[in-house]
């Protein structure tokens, strides 16, 4: 009778503990957090008239007033409206730098707008091409805006202003989305009150293109850049300064640095000896 029992109160508990785990799987599953389907980054918006007439150089301006959208975000300079002073006094020097390097600041390319990003600007980033939907999302749920590049009639708003025979081409930062009404949020830059501006997921998809500086045509393949935050970094009472950018450090050897390339030096960062020493050390920079 003994053995009998105790069988019994063994396959008692195994039938117990077989419940109670079934019954468990689907609260932990249920626990599982969903993918976020609103996002809205701070990020400031510029219109690229600043003086409300449409000439030259500020009718191109797009891909430059996306580029100081995206530094002022991570920046942290919050969601704002830039105002007219303000535009040209950031704006500006990326048309001289244009100019000089190359001979033009009308219609840059995704790989002169990355360039001009590297040599000008508080951040940096990644060409993406062919990107999802899915894949510019999780951009965005990382903090990070996206820089896309399109034939602007197919963005299919009535608001945007095109010269006939003109190329179309214009770029927009992506700065959030909402899943509910299947719509990106976007600085647009050519509208004054462009500032989250929604746009469908299939017309942004659908109007991505870049512009080929050949046949001067916006026909390219569907393009963005992915963008990522720098950092300017120190030891407290040392007077070495390097950047941190993709993991590694990369010793900036002159103040003239900073002018050159329109760092701020009030974005300091300190940081201890040990985290210096975690990073790979990259080629100095020299100008």
């Amino acid at each position: 009778m003994k053995i009998k029992n105790a069988f019994k109160f063994i396959f008692v508990i195994a039938v117990f503990s077989a419940i109670f785990l079934d019954n468990r799987t689907p609260i932990v599953s249920s626990a599982t957090t969903a993918p976020v389907s609103k996002i809205d980054l701070a990020v400031p918006h510029i219109w690229e008239i600043p003086d409300g007439v449409w000439v030259n150089p500020w009718s191109n301006a797009c891909e430059e007033a996306s580029i100081i959208m995206v530094e002022e975000f991570f920046l942290k300079r919050g969601e704002v409206k830039f105002t007219a002073r303000e535009t040209k006094t950031k704006v500006s020097p990326l048309f001289a730098y244009e100019n000089r390097v190359f001979g033009t600041n009308a219609d840059s390319n995704s790989i002169r707008t990355l360039r001009i990003i590297n040599e000008n600007s508080f951040f940096t980033g990644f060409i993406k091409k062919n990107p999802t939907v899915e894949e510019i999302k999780e951009e965005l749920r990382n903090g990070y805006p996206v820089i896309s590049f399109h034939y602007g009639i197919d963005l299919k708003n009535p608001k945007h202003r095109w010269r006939a025979g003109g190329s179309a081409f214009h770029v927009l930062v992506i700065n959030g989305f909402d899943d509910k009404t299947q719509e990106f949020l976007v600085n647009d830059s050519e509208l004054k009150n462009g500032l989250d501006y929604h746009y469908k997921y299939d017309i942004i998809l659908n109007s991505l293109h870049d512009f080929d500086h050949a046949r001067k045509k916006t026909d390219g393949e569907p393009v963005v850049i992915f963008t990522r935050p720098r950092r300017i970094v120190k030891v407290a009472g040392k007077s070495p300064v390097y950047l941190i950018e993709n993991g590694k450090k990369y010793y900036i050897t002159h103040p003239k640095v900073f002018k050159n390339r329109r760092w701020s030096w009030k974005y300091m960062e300190v940081i201890t000896q040990d985290e210096l020493y975690s990073y790979t050390a990259g080629e100095p920079i020299r100008k």
